[in-house]
């Protein structure tokens, strides 16, 4: 999962009933030595009165770095999730919900259509199956270790936002 703002920048959240979470910790796998928000970084975000957590996390005393992804109800409760942490990160960069402001790695959404995700960081195959626009058309991309095939051309670059949109007009799909 790749760096992306320290957890607390999204704290404190509010839930409809008043609730709010201010911080956030989880102990090392490790040594147990307690890691706050400062020592994590990736997303909370609000998604229908849940919180929505996924971050990576370096423990200050021993160094071991792991992932931590769960869901936080209004009353305090949280859960772990069964995807995995860079996966739930990803599904939550996809999904809508209520944000405290711009994220770093979030398109900005107040100037943009619903639309297909620009990644950032992707592998491209080398096996090419064509060409648009005098660009080569990669059979697939990479985001994280994950697989999305080619599904089609786009000359405006719409889409779904469970899509992927590279070079403006190839849309990329798992």
């Amino acid at each position: 999962m790749r760096r992306t703002a320290k957890l607390s920048r999204f704290l404190p959240l509010q839930f409809s009933n008043g609730h709010k979470v201010k911080q956030f910790s989880k102990p090392c796998l490790r040594c147990k030595h307690m890691l706050h928000a400062n020592d994590m970084h990736g997303i909370a975000r609000l998604i229908q009165d849940q919180i929505h957590l996924a971050a990576d996390a370096e423990c200050p005393a021993c160094g071991l770095k792991f992932g931590v992804a769960c869901v936080i109800d209004s009353e305090k409760r949280v859960k772990r999730v069964l995807p995995p942490p860079w996966l739930f990160l990803l599904l939550l960069r996809v999904i809508p919900g209520t944000d405290p402001g711009p994220h770093p790695l979030l398109p900005d959404t107040s100037t943009m259509p619903a639309g297909p995700i620009q990644p950032q960081n992707y592998r491209r195959a080398t096996e090419v199956i064509g060409r648009y626009a005098d660009r080569e058309i990669p059979a697939y991309i990479e985001i994280n270790g994950q697989r999305y095939d080619f599904d089609r051309i786009e000359p405006k670059g719409t889409g779904d936002v469970s899509e992927f949109l590279i070079d403006g007009c190839l849309v990329y799909r798992s």
